[in-house]
């Protein structure tokens, strides 16, 4: 039987000739144990059992049975159970949707492999069982260990499930603690030895050309309890029958397993053949047309069916009865060191061969790369790392070391390889700084290079490039890499002739330009990017990309005030689409921020702050910080702890704020500061904080309402027309018409309450933006609200009920004295009798920075910038003497 005969069941290895049925292992295969190892040597017939259970005659009609091999791709967890998670794809077992959507979660986590299965198996009637071909690694600690703990795992929760790990080599499967939680069926190097009646059966039914002298010789040979060395030595006798009279000489072991240089090497003759086995064996698999192009042999099916009855591999097929051969892995592996040695001038050839073989045909992208950086071929490494997607920590890991190995003025030549480094080097502790090196260098070559490369990926490399440089804080070069993005990819995505291999880097680029767009507060253009992506992703049927474009879509009209369009955008989002690591993870971040961003809107803190506590255990690290503390700091401020908020917003800042920190970003805490600061009865001036940023005519607004406090109304006027003049979205215009009402509730002359009012009115009806009349105080929202006004659907009135007010009325040109807490009273007190800081955190048992850090917050509610107007202050409104506040 060839390899072009009718395929078997997708990736079974074919069954070799000279086997025999084998009942008494077989059966054991049947048993009720939900795991079940067979591991042994090198040519002990583990594979050919397992095999020929899979494909036994007359299988189970409830059960489907799974066989599974990993290839290059499949050497971490993650790779490993995507590798698993394609073949139960390839059988019908897993959806398309829900197969590309674990994919992404497997990818991102691979600690969820068990609630994969779960998802994609649990609920089917009949039982599935999984054979893993060549599981485990001679090295300890390997991600082996964790993969075993998830099979443990899988039959304890999933009771149609059930594992065959077929391997050389122990695995965790086998130790005590498994076998304490799970029943464990183990066949061993012992159980796979051939008895004496196999041998025999063996040797009558293939070595029937041996006289009866020449077959007792042979099963008296040491080796013959080994399948393969059996299936060697008869292959070998039948093409060189004059050896057999050597068969019963003291000493004639033809030993196999010690194994395959002396054996199968050894046994090959002809250069050429020897050749031809080692170059194939460069690669993990071949097909015939393959190796015949690889080698120029026209002969190169027979040679492959011949190693295979040699037993240096199996044939096997795949679903469309594609044929493969894969060498045994000890085979493989001397046969390829072997023609290293004598042919290290043709590797980098046959390597860049094998690399465009594997990805174009065989889908196999991470062992494409590899064979593409083993042939310095780095314009190809750096075609197929970018068609890479998903890839899972694990993976990415393994890039960055095979970068590592490669000189860095190679990696300067070639712009995407440079920037996937610099991503790579940016998310490894101690060394960000050499990030930057990278990028610069991916920026500048890809500008000269820009021509000879292909508008899809000229575009993914600046939309990545955008996100890179967003993350590095430069805020006009990010904005400058996604519009330039954009605008290509409005054109890339939707040409007939696009590469459909760059989709998902083609998505993942556009949504990290909406982003960048978004924190450069170009909303419109960042509208566009996020539009794009939805109406692509729609059109793709890429439901997850649909969604993380509504979360962006939602957060942009949020930062502009626009709740009603926010509403809709979160509405449009099926939380049943998301991969399991993206429901909670970055992707759907946005879209739980703007969340909470609605429910401070509408008045309800607390299920504002439940809304972040989800996105919690990502608050530390989580690139959307900023957006995140706005929403927790007014949620706490309506609650009515504007303290509590105060600390957050000081705390946070303290722990976050660094030189890569965006300006714009800055200038969105400078904003919540001033807010912060009013509502705890320490305004102070905004505007300049925040001077040629998008927050500008916010800190104008808050500038107009701190002078009018001041009783400086010629300053209030000022800051309030500056403000006007530079709003440019509703939210901005919100701001104008709350500072305006105080100003003019205030009795500043040629300023109308009823416009500003008018102004608030249209913004609640036509955006439903309520959140800034928390900024105005009691007796402004009083004014505004008992005047003669037609509110015919009672929104307006809704509104002033929904939204509590977070500051408190003070007279124009009145001191404020503010409300300390015990703890700030005590640090007032030591401040008194101590100048150093050192000395003062050893007084109050606290380190310098919190010290620091307290002393920060405290100056800021004082409303002073030194010790010595702190305690100015604090003498002459006698804080240090007056009774503890409680706190707000």
């Amino acid at each position: 039987m060839s390899a072009r005969e009718e395929p078997m069941l997708s990736g079974v290895p074919r069954i070799p000739p000279a086997v025999i049925d084998r009942p008494r292992l077989r059966t054991r295969l049947d048993g009720p144990a939900p795991l079940i190892v067979i591991r042994g040597p090198g040519g002990s017939g583990k594979t050919t059992l397992a095999a020929q259970w899979a494909t036994r005659p007359a299988p189970e009609a409830h059960e489907t049975v799974v066989w599974v091999t990993p290839d290059g791709g499949s050497q971490s967890r993650a790779g490993f159970w995507m590798r698993v998670l394609s073949q139960l794809h390839v059988m019908g077992l897993v959806e398309h949707g829900a197969f590309e959507r674990e994919m992404v979660a497997l990818a991102d986590d691979a600690g969820i492999a068990v609630e994969v299965l779960r998802r994609t198996l649990g609920a089917r009637a009949t039982a599935v069982t999984l054979v893993l071909d060549n599981v485990g690694s001679s090295q300890p600690d390997t991600f082996w260990n964790a993969v075993c703990g998830d099979m443990v795992d899988a039959v304890r929760s999933l009771v149609t499930v059930r594992f065959i790990a077929v391997g050389r080599f122990p695995t965790p499967l086998e130790a005590p603690v498994a076998r304490a939680s799970v029943e464990v069926e183990v066949i061993d190097g012992e159980a796979l030895a051939l008895t004496p009646d196999e041998t025999r059966a063996i040797v009558d039914h293939h070595g029937a050309f041996l006289d009866d002298a020449g077959r007792r010789a042979v099963c008296a040979l040491p080796s013959a309890i080994w399948p393969m060395a059996l299936r060697y030595t008869l292959e070998m006798l039948r093409r060189s029958p004059e050896r057999a009279r050597d068969l019963g000489r003291p000493g004639a072991t033809l030993p196999l397993l010690d194994v395959a240089r002396q054996d199968v090497l050894g046994g090959v003759r002809d250069p050429e053949i020897l050749d031809f086995l080692g170059a194939t064996a460069l690669s993990p698999v071949v097909d015939v047309d393959f190796a015949t192009r690889l080698t120029g042999r026209a002969d190169a099916q027979e040679l492959l069916d011949t190693l295979e009855q040699s037993g240096a591999g199996h044939w096997s097929h795949s679903e469309d009865g594609t044929a493969s051969f894969r060498y045994s892995e000890y085979v493989r592996a001397v046969a390829a060191a072997e023609f290293a040695t004598r042919h290290p001038e043709r590797l980098k050839r046959l390597h860049a061969r094998i690399a465009r073989w594997l990805h174009d045909e065989r889908g196999e992208k991470l062992a494409a790369l590899e064979h593409a950086v083993q042939a310095k071929d780095l314009e190809y490494a750096s075609h197929v790392l970018l068609r890479i997607y998903p890839m899972s920590d694990e993976d990415r890991a393994h890039v960055g070391a095979l970068l590592d190995e490669i000189p860095a003025h190679h990696i300067h030549r070639h712009p995407l390889l440079a920037l996937r480094y610099a991503l790579i080097l940016n998310a490894r502790e101690g060394t960000q700084p050499r990030a930057i090196e990278y990028l610069i260098s991916s920026s500048t070559v890809g500008r000269l290079r820009a021509s000879s490369v292909p508008e899809g990926e000229r575009a993914i490399r600046t939309g990545i490039e955008s996100a890179v440089w967003r993350l590095l804080g430069h805020d006009k070069r990010m904005a400058t890499r996604a519009d330039e993005t954009v605008t290509a990819m409005e054109h890339a995505l939707r040409a007939e002739d696009r590469d459909e291999s760059l989709e998902w880097a083609s998505l993942q680029a556009l949504h990290h330009c909406g982003i960048s767009l978004m924190y450069a507060g170009e909303h419109a253009r960042a509208r566009d990017a996020m539009s794009l992506l939805d109406e692509v992703s729609r059109r793709r049927q890429r439901a997850a990309f649909v969604n993380a474009a509504h979360c962006g879509l939602a957060m942009i009209a949020v930062l502009r005030g626009e709740f009603a369009t926010a509403t809709d955008h979160l509405d449009q989002i099926d939380v049943a689409a998301w991969p399991a690591p993206w429901a909670t993870g970055y992707m759907s971040s946005l879209g739980y921020i703007a969340q909470a961003w609605v429910h401070v809107n509408a008045g309800r803190p607390a299920d504002a702050l439940a809304v972040l506590d989800v996105l919690a255990p990502h608050e530390a690290t989580i690139e959307h910080w900023d957006l995140m503390l706005g929403a927790r700091v007014l949620a706490e401020a309506m609650a009515g702890r504007v303290h509590e908020a105060q600390f957050v917003l000081e705390s946070t800042r303290s722990a976050r704020v660094s030189r890569r920190t965006m300006a714009s970003t800055k200038a969105r805490l400078a904003i919540l500061e001033g807010l912060v600061n009013v509502a705890v009865g320490t305004p102070r001036a905004n505007a300049k904080a925040v001077a040629g940023t998008a927050a500008a005519p916010l800190g104008h607004s808050l500038d107009a309402i701190v002078a009018v406090r001041n009783g400086a109304s010629a300053d209030a006027h000022a800051q309030l027309a500056e403000a006007e003049s530079t709003a440019a979205s509703p939210l901005d215009e919100a701001f104008v018409a709350v500072a305006g009402a105080i100003v003019a509730t205030r009795g500043s002359s040629g300023l109308t309450l009823e416009r500003y009012r008018a102004r608030l009115r249209v913004l609640v009806s036509d955006h439903h933006l309520q959140w800034p009349l928390a900024a105005a105080p009691p007796s402004v929202r009083a004014t505004i609200q008992s005047e003669h006004t037609t509110d015919e659907d009672g929104q307006w009135e809704a509104a002033l009920a929904a939204v509590p007010t977070i500051v408190a009325d003070v007279e124009s040109g009145s001191v404020v004295i503010p409300r300390l807490t015990p703890r700030e009273r005590e640090i007032l007190r030591a401040m008194t009798l101590i100048e150093n800081r050192n000395d003062l955190a050893a007084h109050l048992f606290v380190s310098i920075n919190t010290v620091k850090t307290q002393l920060r917050s405290l100056y800021t509610k004082l409303g002073v910038t030194t010790r010595d107007e702190a305690i100015e202050k604090a003498l002459k409104h006698g804080l240090l003497d007056r009774p503890d506040h409680p706190e707000a």
